[in-house]
């Protein structure tokens, strides 16, 4: 069996994932060929703590960025986890489990940009994106939506709300 249709999954950790995932299983767990990777980014991790040979007023500060680096580093494990469990459940649902992975990278440009490249340069066929619910959200997220829909030609751009 042979790939024909691959589609990126947006999964931001949110309500509007089990949405998704449902609209993603209803449209695609019947279908022959069908590849689903899910999609997530986080921010940059912050720079390693100061060293800590540097005068003593600066120790409180440099314990107080490891302890939150480290809880960053928890939190994404934890992230990861959740993606590895969702690609778990979607081969309960019935996909094949070579063609469900995940894609969990530190953002490197905008949002739509990074998707846009993701999905030129992976050869997606469909995208799937949660709609987000906050009113300055929605102010953001509707140029995202907008360059994403523009940029990728001969792509289905699902926006689930």
């Amino acid at each position: 069996m042979t790939v024909e249709r691959k589609v990126l999954v947006s999964f931001t950790f949110s309500m509007v994932d089990q949405k998704i995932l449902e609209f993603v299983s209803r449209t695609f767990t019947d279908r022959e060929g069908v590849k689903i990777t899910l999609f997530s980014t986080y921010l940059p991790l912050p720079e390693d703590s100061p060293d800590f040979s540097k005068a003593i007023g600066s120790w409180p500060a440099a314990v107080g960025e490891t302890i939150l680096h480290d809880r960053i580093k928890k939190q994404l494990l934890e992230y990861e986890n959740v993606l590895k469990k969702t690609k778990e459940h979607l081969v309960e649902l019935g996909f094949l489990e070579e063609y469900v992975d995940y894609l969990f990278q530190q953002i490197s440009k905008d949002e739509a940009e990074q998707i846009i490249e993701i999905v030129q340069n992976g050869g997606y066929q469909v995208v799937v994106l949660g709609f987000r619910e906050s009113k300055i959200r929605r102010i953001f997220t509707k140029d995202i939506y907008q360059r994403i829909m523009t940029a990728l030609k001969d792509v289905a751009v699902c926006v689930i709300t």
